[in-house]
């Protein structure tokens, strides 16, 4: 079966995204054997603390279809290394061998920039003609019900007033002390109005952030190393309602079913997506701890 590779030096092309005086720049690895495309991205001097979604680029119609490959952030020294495999479904049609650029974007009031760019090639004007490819979703099929004959009925009675939904418990888990947030890079981890209330700051291990007393291996589970290895970081929020203070513990991760069901058994109680959408599968966004403070 055919093999395919390209190796492709990542460029800067938008500007605001320098690090120290640097501009961004890398190189990645585009590849496909046996029906399974592969893709290696090494990426320095990139601004951290916002999020960059990764796509392969092809020509189509006149215009560029990005496929979204992943969601990613770069470490508090500007670096991101990821790699990645690429499902022949999950190209949506394409083919490696049409690719014709892969690009690190970040989407800005509207805006789509791009931070990095590698050209198979030569150099071409894509993202003012860019749009991202979505999988088109099969239409529902009809569902057939026996026609009834109409019959008058009585009118049913008024449904009973809803009962008020009681207030929710206090967080199971909690610190023995109050995290100091002052000392911590403040972070936007959500767009829209998700952020609204709650100040969020960007941590990793070697801030030395205490876990809930009430999970003192939290950051040990292997659930929540998995997702430190792969972003680099947690992020940790405040809230203050009625005078009461609570903390909000967040481990990036991409939403799915089986995730899900893990995060739930060490005590995350939500997932809230980096864009304001309800969570679905492959949906970038944080679980969420809620977490008091022992009085």
């Amino acid at each position: 079966m055919e093999y395919i590779r390209y190796h492709m030096p990542l460029y800067n092309e938008s500007a605001g995204y320098d690090f120290k005086g640097r501009k961004p720049t890398g190189r990645c690895l585009l590849e496909e054997k046996n029906g399974t495309a592969k893709l290696s991205v090494w990426g320095q001097d990139l601004r951290p603390q916002i999020y960059y979604t990764l796509y392969v680029i092809f020509p189509e119609n006149g215009k560029f279809a990005g496929v979204q490959v992943t969601n990613c952030a770069a470490d508090e020294k500007g670096k991101i290394e990821l790699r990645r495999e690429i499902e022949r479904t999950a190209l949506l049609g394409f083919s490696v061998k049409n690719a014709v650029a892969v690009a690190l974007i970040h989407k800005e009031n509207g805006r789509n920039n791009a931070p990095l760019c590698g050209y198979r090639e030569e150099k071409i004007n894509w993202l003012a003609n860019f749009y991202e490819k979505i999988a088109e979703k099969p239409a529902a099929k009809p569902v057939e019900t026996p026609v009834e004959k109409a019959i008058e009925k009585p009118a049913p009675p008024p449904k009973p007033a809803p009962k008020p939904k009681p207030a929710p418990p206090p967080s199971a888990a909690h610190f023995a002390d109050p995290p100091n947030l002052s000392a911590l890079s403040a972070i936007s981890p959500f767009v829209g109005g998700n952020n609204t209330g709650i100040q969020w700051v960007r941590f990793t291990k070697k801030d030395k952030i205490a876990a809930p007393a009430t999970h003192p291996n939290l950051f040990k589970d292997p659930f929540v190393q998995a997702s430190y290895k792969e972003y680099n970081h947690f992020i940790l929020g405040e809230v203050t309602e009625d005078e009461t203070t609570e903390y909000v513990i967040g481990v990036p991760d991409i939403y799915s079913e089986v995730q899900r069901k893990k995060a739930e058994k060490i005590g995350f109680a939500e997932f809230k997506c980096y864009e304001d959408t309800t969570p679905a599968e492959d949906e970038f966004g944080y679980w969420l701890m809620f977490v008091g403070i022992n009085k």
